[in-house]
């Protein structure tokens, strides 16, 4: 599968995290006090901080105009998923409350610690775990900025291994689909092709994530943190019906060691009434199925034939995502990502 997606990601050479922007923040962060902090958050939003490592700002209409909203420190908990980037967590009450819309939330890491540059923002809520590898990390500053979509137990976690996805070069970890064959179906035929990985205990086994040399060359690594892959294709006969996401935050870490940044990738793949389903024994072909990538405000669409192969339950599918990166001075690069995704085949 193909994205060509029209613009380009965040710029490469020049990624940089600002320590403090507004005057109610309590930044840089000193591990200072302890102490719970209650703001009351205006419509029109606000800030609530604490020296201890924490600064969260909702935007406006995030929660309703005079909620009060109180971060307190607390000893970090080894995480179930992952290990803890900094000694203390920072508990956001109301729990559970959802946002209207994303939080930005800074936390101090411990730029020291092995993988620091993988930070990532995890929210304990009372209806279960959030995971989130979009954000950034400034080793020079131990900042990590990330996003939030409901209050809870906040944390920095470098994530466990089977949450980390290392990118290799283009045409290293994926083999090409092998040739099509005329074999004939000889077991039941397949009903749906269903992606259901990503949440804790139940990681992307089998993920593998490639890129092409030239964005390799502009960064120092480069790793997929917390994939996950949802939804559904259901096959009837030749025609199908529903659509398969893949999130794959491509977090990189630039050439100077000291900053870290995600490229944000979706992709959609959704059948259309002009799908042809055509199956072999371990092989699926479906054509003319609408593809889009996301990135951010940026996006593309086009039409695609995708091949699956399989065995038993567990199928694979290819895809690749071609986009421009921004990279210093402003020029634009082509870059390829591709990524061999394992889907449940559903007989």
């Amino acid at each position: 599968m193909i994205i060509r997606r029209l613009a380009a990601l965040a710029a490469l050479g020049s990624a940089t995290l600002a320590a403090c922007g507004r005057a109610d923040q309590a930044l840089p962060f000193d591990s200072g006090s302890l102490e719970p902090v209650t703001r009351t958050i205006p419509a029109a939003g606000g800030t609530v901080s604490t020296p201890a490592g924490a600064s969260v700002q909702l935007p406006a209409g995030a929660v309703p105009a005079g909620t009060a909203v109180t971060l307190t420190p607390a000893p970090a908990q080894a995480p179930a998923t992952g290990t803890a980037a900094y000694a203390y967590a920072f508990q956001l009450q109301p729990a559970g409350l959802a946002l209207s819309t994303p939080a930005s939330v800074d936390l101090r890491v411990d730029a020291a610690a092995p993988n620091a540059w993988l930070a990532s923002v995890v929210v304990a809520t009372p209806s279960g775990i959030v995971e989130n590898g979009a954000g950034s990390v400034d080793l020079n500053s131990g900042l990590l900025r990330g996003e939030i979509g409901a209050l809870g137990t906040v944390t920095a976690v470098v994530p466990e291994a089977s949450a980390i996805v290392r990118a290799q070069p283009l045409g290293a970890a994926i083999r090409a689909a092998s040739p099509a064959t005329a074999a004939a179906l000889t077991g039941p035929a397949t009903r749906a092709l269903r992606g259901d990985c990503g949440a804790p205990g139940r990681r992307c086994t089998g993920l593998a994530v490639e890129v092409s040399e030239r964005l390799l060359s502009l960064v120092d690594t480069a790793a997929v943190l917390y994939p996950r892959i949802s939804g559904q294709i259901t096959i009837n006969g030749l025609s199908a019906s529903g659509s398969l996401t893949a999130l794959t935050p491509l977090r990189v870490r630039l050439g100077a060691r000291t900053t870290a940044t995600t490229l944000h990738s979706r992709i959609v793949a959704t059948a259309t009434p002009q799908t042809v389903v055509t199956e072999t024994d371990g092989r699926i072909t479906l054509t003319n199925v609408r593809v889009l990538g996301q990135s951010g405000r940026d996006q593309g669409e086009t039409t695609a034939t995708l091949t699956v192969e399989y065995q038993g339950a567990q199928a694979w599918i290819r895809l690749e995502h071609q986009f421009d990166a921004v990279v210093e001075g402003g020029t634009r690069q082509p870059v390829t990502v591709a990524a061999r995704v394992p889907l449940v085949r559903v007989q």
